[in-house]
């Protein structure tokens, strides 16, 4: 493993082979790169948000004379949201892992009512994460695909969380909060995705 690249997430990344299909932080950085925020500066923050553990890689390519992490398409479309919310003037790394969190996993609450929660039913997951989901649906045409960042409070305490959800206008299809009745939205920060994915889709762009 090189300087450059460390991983602190939740989960283990095995070593193995080059896997052609994976995507490096150069190639990301690339696709990233855009009048104003260059290659340069692409690859300085995803190297940082990985080493926060809110990009995860799926492999170690040790195969290579230095070896390297790789990842999936979708981790591209979620540093670039994670850099927008950055020029937002977001700040703290709690805001920053429940903006992850709602785009690397599906909630079983998103495919399971209560009742089939309760039954014991096995969620069936439409692909890998959420962010992956917008990814391939808008490589199929879709789209109207929008991030939303919300500000919840509790009246009862008046404890102040965030929550964040995917979700695709106007089929209201995505993602939620699940929060209680016991919390009320405060506030909501709203990211059109259909550029950035027109944009990581580009020619020479991250997926084509």
């Amino acid at each position: 493993m090189t300087d450059e690249e460390t991983y602190a997430g939740p989960f283990t990344v095995d070593d193995g082979p080059d896997d052609k299909r994976g995507i490096t932080k150069a190639v990301a950085s690339r696709a990233l790169a855009e009048p104003g925020f260059d290659a340069g500066k692409a690859s300085n923050y995803w190297r940082n948000a990985a080493s926060r553990g809110l990009l995860h890689p799926y492999r170690r390519n040790v195969s290579a004379k230095r070896p390297h992490f790789l990842y999936h398409p979708e981790q591209v479309l979620i540093c670039g949201i994670l850099i927008r919310m950055s020029e937002a003037g977001f700040t703290g790394e709690g805001i920053f892992a429940r903006a992850a969190s709602a785009l690397q996993a599906f909630s079983v609450r998103d495919v399971l009512s209560p009742e089939q929660i309760t039954a014991g039913e096995k969620p069936n997951f439409p692909c890998r994460n959420p962010a992956s989901w917008a990814f391939r649906n808008y490589l199929a045409g879709h789209r109207g695909f929008t991030f939303e960042l919300v500000a919840f409070r509790r009246e009862d305490s008046g404890f102040l969380d965030h929550r964040a959800r995917l979700i695709q206008y106007p089929s209201a299809e995505g993602t939620d909060w699940h929060m209680g009745p016991e919390w009320k939205r405060r506030s909501v920060w709203a990211l059109d995705l259909d550029p950035i994915l027109e944009h990581l889709t580009r020619e020479k762009g991250v997926l084509h």
